[in-house]
């Protein structure tokens, strides 16, 4: 059917109900609206759906909610034959699915849909009583050797977005041969109308749904507890700590874990503290945003807060900010701003930010640019992050590099690099001096995370690990690794704010990463150094490491095409760079890393699935990566060059990137 058909059909059938009825009626006349609304099925991705919320079948709805569900369980059905834990089919399907939510619009109902849908095909589920954190959904499908998990949730997209994410047994992400299997029987359910339904009562009378209340949250804070490195007067636990969870999931368990941790100054952001699906205090309920930071810092400022922590809606990410130490000097490697540096036009056709008001570590070189089709003309420009506006009592650099303050209380927002860095040698080094480090050890990263993650592990003898960007493969990873070689995961993160440790979660986890944050902050405080500090130490010590990412927006049919053509001509003509010798090409579209003179010339496999990404790598190890998104109308440049100085690592940066965005802007405005 056309986009007006699918329209019409869901006017006209008895099946939608008259709310929804009333609300396409309202679009009557915008064509561009019911195109978008109809012209596909929102799609299910590797980890499930993720859409705005509104009827539709290119929408989050009961309807679209139903549907995909409906062939999850047709999937289930299917695979529970094949099962060699149970002794029939049925006892399979009565393991359940643990299903989980957030604060968002909507999130309860799609998840009470969701279960009755599950219920109506005879399988059990366990639903939250209320919103709990996406990792706590994790521990709950493990701990309860449940089949499947399912958490309603659009992590932090805007408050207009719900989404859908599916889990293994195993508690983590389903990865792609899943997803496809799922795919295959959601597009098999062509009318709507043979969606299995049952009432509540009935389900509960049959005990397929069940609730689940607090004594699950019990015994997942315990395990968090359990992963305490140091305590007792190794801390100062009078710490000043400021937390706030943007009106998320993760305001009840953080806060106990600190209480129960013994943290006795503990300072939460009142204004963020209560479920609010508009997120009424931020543009942005992402912690990766410095704006997120804007009441948090103003708390700080007031009680003088050593550090901040920050969590996304879901509770699954963490972003921290750290009080800047007015005695370490204009030397320190997070004074200087990234924006002047990195928003300067590469050529005619890119046109920069301002961005002086912006610290380092929380302006775009931390962050990364958003770079955008600029209409008609298919200009590239710079575009700063939502919410990336002047926040107060941040430290910024005028174009002299000068350091200016405009409070006494300044505080730095570090990326997940840095944080990642910091929380892993913070690890390693505790677990040595305690004499409990595993000889055979490992750590987990993406691949366009920071490498200064495997020259900490390889000093302390643990090996590194990488894997396609994205937690549901550090995840996977771990499994395979635990299962085939019996080794012991120490720690697993990604540049995106998401670490885990602990062998009871399959996803990022900011319970366990706020708790293990707050305890490495105590134990350098009771030794007199704030996390600034120690961070600059392991500069000096591994060499420093700068990173960047940008995103492209090319949007449209047009935009798709370019997106593709510049993938397809940087594998064939990569941009030469002065005083960068680029030694090895790293395409996961065809798996395999070459040198750049020849394909057969020391060309080896990747032991990671096919995906189109392509990797560059300079001879000192410095890499550059590019990746289109497999969500939005965008391509991502991620950047990371190291150096023994952060001088000389920022310059090979900045000789890179512009080197990139020229290549870029000849194939997306030609002459």
């Amino acid at each position: 059917m056309s986009y007006l058909e699918k329209y019409h059909f869901w006017l006209e059938n008895e099946y939608f109900d008259e709310p929804a009825k009333a609300e396409l009626r309202a679009l009557s006349g915008n064509k561009e609206e019911i195109k978008d609304r109809f012209y596909k099925d929102l799609e299910f991705g590797t980890g499930g759906l993720r859409g705005k919320i509104a009827m539709g079948t290119n929408r989050m709805n009961i309807y679209t909610v139903s549907r995909t569900t409906e062939g999850l369980a047709n999937y289930l059905l299917e695979e529970s034959p094949k099962d060699p834990h149970s002794l029939t089919p049925q006892n399979y399907l009565d393991r359940g699915v643990v299903i989980a939510y957030d604060c968002r619009h909507k999130s309860r109902e799609f998840a009470e849909t969701v279960a009755l849908v599950l219920n109506a095909n005879n399988i059990k589920t366990f639903l939250f009583e209320d919103i709990r954190p996406t990792p706590e959904l994790s521990f709950t499908v493990r701990y309860l050797h449940a089949i499947v998990g399912i958490v309603i949730t659009a992590s932090h997209n805007p408050p207009e977005y719900n989404g859908y994410k599916i889990y293994g047994s195993d508690g983590g992400q389903i990865i792609p041969e899943i997803a496809d299997k799922i795919i295959y029987h959601i597009n098999q359910i062509k009318d709507y109308s043979l969606i299995k339904k049952i009432e509540l009562f009935t389900a509960t009378k049959k005990g397929l749904f069940n609730i689940i209340g607090s004594e699950i949250d019990q015994v997942y804070l315990q395990k968090v507890k359990e992963l305490t490195i140091r305590d007792g007067d190794d801390l100062d636990k009078s710490i000043k700590i400021v937390y706030t969870p943007l009106h998320g999931a993760g305001n009840i368990p953080i806060r106990m874990i600190l209480k129960e941790r013994g943290f006795t100054n503990v300072f939460v952001v009142e204004e963020q503290t209560h479920p609010d699906p508009n997120f009424s205090t931020v543009e942005s309920p992402n912690p990766e945003n410095p704006a997120a930071f804007e009441l948090a810092i103003q708390l700080g400022q007031k009680v003088n807060a050593e550090i901040l922590i920050a969590t996304d809606p879901d509770s699954d990410r963490i972003g921290l900010a750290v009080k800047n130490n007015p005695h370490h000097g204009e030397e320190h490697p997070f004074l200087s701003l990234r924006g002047s540096e990195t928003t300067e036009a590469i050529s005619s056709n890119i046109k920069s930010v301002e961005q002086s008001s912006h610290p380092s570590g929380i302006d775009s070189r931390f962050r990364g640019n958003d770079i955008e089709d600029s209409g008609n003309d298919t200009n590239l420009s710079l575009r700063a992050p939502v919410g990336s506006e002047a926040i107060p009592s941040v430290i910024a650099r005028n174009d002299n590099d000068e350091a200016i303050s405009t409070h006494n209380n300044q505080y730095t927002v570090l990326n997940g690099n840095q944080v990642g860095v910091l929380l892993l040698h913070y690890i390693l080094s505790s677990k040595k001096e305690l004499s409990q480090l595993p000889t055979n050890g490992f750590i987990v990263k993406t691949i366009v995370t920071s490498d200064m993650s495997r020259v900490i592990a390889d000093s302390f003898g643990v090996e590194t690990y990488e894997t396609l960007t994205g937690f549901k493969f550090i995840c996977h990873q771990v499994k395979v690794i635990e299962e085939k070689e019996k080794k012991s995961f120490l720690f697993g993160y990604e540049e995106s704010i998401g670490y885990l440790a602990g062998d009871f979660v399959r996803d990022k986890d900011a319970v366990i990463a706020s708790m293990l944050i707050c305890e490495m902050a105590a134990y350098y405080h009771k030794k007199g150094l704030n996390l600034l500090q120690v961070l600059e130490d392991l500069y000096k010590k591994y060499g420093y490491y700068e990173e960047d990412q940008h995103s492209i927006y090319l949007e449209g049919q047009e935009g798709e095409k370019k997106i593709a053509e510049i993938m397809e001509v940087f594998r064939k003509d990569l941009p030469q760079i002065k005083n960068m010798e680029i030694v090895r090409i790293n395409d996961i579209l065809i798996g395999k890393s070459y040198h750049p003179k020849s394909l057969t010339l020391k060309t080896t496999s990747l032991d990671l699935p096919l995906s189109n990404v392509l990797k560059i790598v300079f001879s000192d190890g410095s890499w550059y990566c590019l990746r289109p998104s497999g969500t939005e109308p965008k391509i991502k440049l991620y950047l990371s060059f190291q150096a023994k100085t952060k001088k000389e690592a920022l310059q090979k940066l900045h000789h890179v990137k512009e080197a990139i965005f020229k290549k870029m802007n000849s194939i997306i405005k030609p002459v």
